[in-house]
């Protein structure tokens, strides 16, 4: 499991749908910020979740560009 970014227990989860190549993904949001992203055997969306968090307050609507066609709204 990696993380990044640092999430809070009260945090909104934003599931991002594994795929058949990847691994599990899930993002974590807060008052309309991306603010972690927690992943298992999936590298690539670590990758990207942990540059695009260095960029400062993300707004959640980047989940889309961490994982295309991935996102799974509850």
């Amino acid at each position: 499991m990696q993380i990044a970014g640092i999430a809070r227990p009260s945090d909104s989860e934003i599931l991002l749908a594994p795929t058949r190549e990847s691994g599990l993904a899930v993002a974590r949001e807060r008052e309309g910020n991306l603010v972690a992203v927690e992943t298992v055997n999936d590298p690539k969306i670590h990758l990207k979740a942990r540059r695009l968090l260095a960029q400062g307050a993300v707004s959640i609507t980047h989940v889309e560009e961490l994982a295309p066609g991935r996102y799974q709204s509850p």
